[in-house]
């Protein structure tokens, strides 16, 4: 069912329904409201996983501190961690500095670390690890939960594919198409890898290439 069609159903409960309570007159729409809001995010999101699609995109690019650019992510989502007696442990070898585009990559660990959020298991641990090594870096995020079926890791980069197509969720299935387009502009890959109750995500970014001596000043 999509936000619209719930939103038209309970806007006729309230147009079909003129004697019904104030307070439920209020709930209804304040449902309407929020099926509403989703649907103007799931626009947007439809909207930008065609505008990555395309290879003129561009990046802004600029140095970064990626340390700094996880533990302010994983801060942001400390409230939606302890609603599930989560810990989150951000592990950065040195101090790592990278060309990027800041809010494009943001996107894709936000998108990665939700995810990791939604399928953990209560008193468990998100692992976010970054070093560099041969020339590139990687940050690898973990999380401990139902693992995926083999038949279902290979699709979860395809758009609109749901891992727990029962679960009932928001997302609309192009967080994480939507994050590999992000990470391919760069010049990078991500993978997934499941088993053993736990699920790890693996971006990897160049640390060299054309893009770096573009890069001027510092703004994390």
């Amino acid at each position: 069912k999509t936000p619209l069609a719930s939103t038209v159903g309970y806007l006729n409960l309230v147009l079909d329904e003129p004697d019904i309570s104030r307070d439920t007159r209020e709930k209804y729409l304040r449902i309407a409201l929020a099926k509403s809001l989703r649907l103007e995010d799931m626009v947007q999101e439809f909207l930008e996983i065609s505008r990555y699609s395309l290879t003129t995109i561009s990046l802004n690019r600029r140095m970064v501190s990626l340390g700094v650019l996880l533990e302010q992510l994983a801060g942001e989502l400390q409230p939606a961690m302890q609603k599930q007696h989560l810990h989150c442990s951000v592990k950065v070898s040195g101090d790592l500095k990278i060309c990027c585009d800041p809010e494009k990559l943001s996107r894709v660990f936000d998108n990665l670390l939700r995810n990791a959020i939604l399928y953990s298991r209560e008193d468990t641990e998100i692992q976010v690890d970054a070093q560099a090594s041969r020339g590139c870096i990687r940050v690898s995020i973990a999380n401990y939960g139902d693992s995926i079926p083999p038949d279902r890791l290979e699709h979860v980069f395809d758009p609109f594919y749901r891992i727990d197509p029962g679960r009932r969720t928001e997302g609309s299935g192009l967080g994480l198409a939507i994050a590999r387009q992000i990470v391919e502009k760069h010049g990078g890959t991500i993978e997934a890898r499941s088993g053993s109750q736990m699920t790890c995500f693996t971006v990897q970014l160049p640390l060299t290439g054309d893009p770096v001596p573009q890069c001027e000043g510092e703004s994390l």
